[in-house]
């Protein structure tokens, strides 16, 4: 009957519509079995992603029935689990999980998919979750849940108002209609801090809170952090005992960066459970909660106490009303530094009201050095994990101070009109960072092809030589990039004058966005503070006729100046450009779009010269 039903007008311009979507929860003793059955009309060639099942086991989970269809110009065909192919969950992870991979043939738009499976599972945690929202439209939605008597649920709904559930033959039901697609905007949020599910937790007992969490999460790590006499051994050459304790983090979290590789070796219960330090230390290997373990136990032989903080890499996940330990899929480290310790150059780091001063640090992050939290972490929520429990914690955000690009070039324009000089920028925090990352696993000849690019952006003919990159490798410094350039034609001559452009170098301004129609925060690059400083020295055969006009502007989201002006025989250009915001709602904008608009024309401004007889 769902292979019947038409596409609705609100999924016009989609890439594919749900029909029917039934899922079915039901527990017995220890064991939760869930059946699907889902009913898909394809609308557009990218809806043919969804003709693709991919089902994560593990070996506590058992594939009752694996059966799939598609019905195109009246033609059925039908596969089965004997048709799917299973390949590993992750290329970097030693694990038990592996993925049932079945594509149904001949989907094509206009075609009908439907498939269904049962599967069931010893779960570490009794809980579930009905994701009924995604980036294509649902007609009809259903979940079940059936519980052995005596036990009882909590569910907690998450961007949706609750709705209440029918009494079905076996347990609750709740079912929707017309759930909306969330909509593809520039710069949302990602679609997992944004669609609709519903979760429950189960059992015979009361729910869990984040404080038992916290506890269990205790007792399965901490047994972990026991050092071996090559560890301590290690921490004391590291470490001097007399160094200042942000200086000793320093040093031993750069070694856990630099010289534990992350590899992943999750099998059953190490999914959560950290190896034991000793082995991870002399492995020289480990997943993101083995990271953690080993600088854990470091610092602790350096007198530094330190705690677990679980995490979703994620911004927008993690829900204080919810919980649960699932939501997690990374760790990192909050390190108690004593009273009176030195924050200077410390971006990450918060005043507890209970334990005192806490570092937050990511010792799997390659390019984000002690001090700075990379930034899809800020402002996000951890669980930080004690002895006593757990506490949902919000991680800082570093000011916009943290977070530098500063540019300095000094050019000499010509009798012809080409433009040339030495060009220095110096980056700090997560600007640094960024291209740390995107330059590191680069060939020398690819590293500098990557910057052109970014030059590129502000120049049309250029040509750049002496490129020159210095502290690629020391995170914990400023990475520098010198280089020279060239660009012909710079100054154009129109009309008598001589057009010149101040800003040679650097675009500040983003995509003006529609906010016409917009529903999701606009997502920026992050705060930061990036300043300009050009000079260039024209021929004294050009006389200066008009200058663009300075800017300034300011508001809660950015604030952005700029000024010109000449002596000596040379144009000097200066502008700073602060970006405040994480993210922008949608009421605000507007007010960003004539921000953007006027950084726009400003740094399109010309000075005029004219040729002097």
């Amino acid at each position: 009957m769902a292979a019947h039903t038409s596409a609705p007008a609100y999924a016009a311009s989609a890439s594919a519509v749900i029909l029917y979507d039934f899922t079915a929860v039901s527990v017995t003793g220890d064991t939760v079995s869930t059946r699907r059955r889902r009913v898909i009309r394809i609308l557009t060639a990218a809806g043919r992603d969804l003709a693709e099942i991919d089902l994560v086991l593990d070996r506590a989970t058992k594939l009752g029935y694996l059966h799939a269809w598609s019905i195109t110009n009246g033609v059925e065909k039908e596969v089965g689990e004997r048709d799917a192919i299973e390949t590993a969950a992750f290329g970097d992870v030693y694990d038990d999980l592996r993925v049932k991979v079945l594509r149904i043939p001949a989907a094509q738009p206009g075609s009908v998919i439907a498939y269904e499976y049962e599967e069931s599972t010893r779960p570490w945690a009794m809980e579930t979750t009905w994701h009924f929202q995604s980036d294509v439209p649902v007609i009809e939605t259903t979940f079940a849940l059936a519980l052995p008597a005596g036990w009882s649920y909590d569910a907690h709904w998450f961007h949706r108002d609750a709705v209440a559930p029918s009494a079905g033959p076996a347990g609750a039901v709740w079912t929707l209609h017309d759930v909306p697609a969330i909509g593809d905007e520039p710069r949302r949020p990602s679609l997992s801090a944004l669609s609709g599910r519903l979760s429950i937790s189960f059992g015979a007992k009361g729910g869990r809170s984040w404080s038992d969490i916290g506890r269990w999460y205790a007792l399965l790590a901490d047994p972990r952090c026991a050092a071996s006499p090559q560890m301590s051994a290690n921490v004391h050459a590291l470490a001097a005992a007399d160094a200042p304790a942000v200086d000793r983090v320093r040093a031993l979290g750069a070694f856990v960066q630099q010289q534990v590789r992350y590899v992943a070796v999750e099998i059953g219960i190490g999914g959560y459970q950290p190896h034991a330090a000793a082995d991870v230390f002399s492995n020289r290997y480990g997943d993101c909660k083995d990271k953690v373990t080993v600088l854990r136990t470091m610092l602790r032989e350096a007198g530094i106490e330190s705690h677990y903080v679980l995490v979703n890499t994620t911004p927008g996940v993690v829900d204080a009303d919810f919980s649960t330990a699932g939501v997690f899929n990374h760790a990192i480290i909050a390190v108690l530094l004593p009273p009176g310790a030195s924050l200077s150059g410390i971006y990450s780091s918060v005043q507890h009201p209970r334990l005192g001063t806490l570092l937050f640090f990511d010792p799997t992050s390659a390019v984000a050095p002690v001090g700075y939290l990379p930034q899809y972490l800020q402002r996000s929520r951890g669980l930080l994990v004690t002895a006593d429990g757990g506490e949902l914690v919000e991680l800082p955000a570093a000011p916009p101070a943290a977070n530098q690009l500063r540019r300095h070039a000094a050019f000499r324009l010509d009798e012809n009109g080409t433009l040339s000089g030495e060009v220095e920028e110096v980056r700090s925090g997560e600007i640094a960072a960024d291209l740390r990352a995107l330059l590191r696993p680069l060939k020398a000849s690819d590293r500098i092809g990557a910057i052109e690019s970014g030059v590129a952006g502000s120049l049309g003919d250029f040509h750049a030589t002496d490129m020159k990159i210095e502290n690629l490798d020391q995170s914990g410094t400023d990475l520098l990039i010198r280089y020279r350039v060239a660009v012909p034609g710079y100054a154009k001559r129109t009309a008598g004058m001589v057009l010149v452009r101040p800003r040679v170098l650097g675009q500040k301004e983003e995509t003006i966005v529609d906010a016409s129609h917009r529903e999701y925060p606009y997502v920026t690059d992050g705060p930061s503070l990036q300043t300009d400083d050009f000079e260039i020295t024209f021929p004294g055969s050009l006389h200066l006729d008009e200058l663009p006009p300075p800017v300034s502007l300011s508001n809660e989201l950015l604030s952005y100046s700029s000024s010109s002006h000449a002596a000596e025989g040379k144009l000097m250009f200066q502008r700073q450009y602060e970006m405040r915001a994480f993210s922008v709602p949608p009421s605000k904008l507007p007010e960003l779009n004539r921000a953007f608009s006027k950084i726009a024309a400003d740094e399109r401004g010309n000075a005029v010269f004219t040729e002097k007889p």
